[in-house]
């Protein structure tokens, strides 16, 4: 739902009038929380990763995001939000995906972007081969990776684009948490990433997480 929906939708089941953006704070206050208790976990992975971007919408303009998921759980290790698609770029998300992981894996799959190329030798050098997808209909592809595109943007699409790379940048991250920890996946037999991944998760879902940090304040 927009914040909008949301807010009529508190107002006419819940007799609870609120605007917009007190939704929009809330969304803020616990994507913040909700990093702070996950940011340390330690999915078990398998050793095929598949890196891609993607572009989305930021106040008009276009702005790269970038992400790297393990192929056997579908949890994603890594994202983050740029102007531009240089090897730098691509490092940098690599790199967050190598520390969440604490491995390299033997096999990393991209699409034809050259900035991989150069990238994934600078951090993972010898200890990973790096696979280059020829399409989508190749027998080896990112339809794993481009599935989940096809999720995030219809979430962006909701919020009618960012409106600063800041917000747009926790707000992602936010998604993210839903989507590795709180979101069974059909794919997975009805489990999260974070289940198959061998973490251990005490809280399942956003009002349980909501409720956990009411009770720490």
């Amino acid at each position: 739902l927009s914040l909008g929906d949301i807010a009529q939708h508190l107002d006419e089941t819940y007799h609870n009038p609120v605007n917009r953006s007190t939704v929009y704070r809330w969304i803020i206050k616990y994507t913040t929380e909700a990093i702070n208790i996950f940011e340390s976990s330690k999915p078990i992975v398998s050793d095929t990763w598949i890196v891609d971007e993607t572009v989305i919408k930021i106040d008009g303009g276009n702005i790269w995001f970038w992400d790297v998921i393990d192929e056997k759980t579908r949890f994603l290790l890594a994202s983050r939000i740029s102007k531009s698609r240089t090897i730098s770029d691509a490092k940098v998300v690599i790199e967050r995906a190598y520390r969440k992981a604490g491995k390299a894996p033997h096999f990393i799959l991209s699409d034809g972007l050259p900035a991989y190329i150069e990238a994934i030798e600078r951090v993972f050098g010898a200890e990973s081969h790096h696979i280059r997808i020829k399409g989508i209909t190749s027998e080896i592809n990112t339809n794993i990776i481009e599935r989940f595109h096809g999720t995030l943007k219809e979430r962006v699409k909701v919020l009618r684009g960012f409106k600063s790379i800041v917000n747009a940048d926790l707000l992602l991250d936010g998604f993210l948490i839903n989507y590795n920890f709180f979101r069974p996946h059909m794919s997975l037999n009805d489990k999260t990433p974070a289940e198959v991944a061998g973490l251990k998760v005490t809280i399942k879902n956003w009002t349980e997480l909501i409720r956990k940090v009411g009770m720490i304040q």
